[in-house]
């Protein structure tokens, strides 16, 4: 299984909650940077990257979201290394 497919409910997750992304996958490592339209909907892919990696182990995903202006968000950011 390729770490897109392991992520695989996370990006339909952006997809269906606005979320604008964009990917790249080097060294085993999935790369998301994007911009969600709300608090809410950046929760919910925080949310659901928990319930695939429960201890954010793997260190085989960066997910580096961000608040679109329309939310009120301007530059906060989360990112999770290893």
């Amino acid at each position: 299984m390729s770490v897109q497919e392991k992520y695989q409910s996370l990006l339909e997750l952006a997809n269906a909650n606005g979320t604008a992304y964009e990917l790249s996958d080097a060294d085993g490592v999935l790369n998301i940077d994007g911009t969600a339209p709300s608090s809410e909907a950046k929760q919910q892919l925080w949310d659901e990257y928990e319930r695939l990696d429960p201890d954010f182990k793997s260190n085989d995903l960066i997910l580096n979201i961000g608040l679109g202006d329309a939310a009120g968000g301007g530059g906060s950011t989360y990112t999770v290394v290893s």
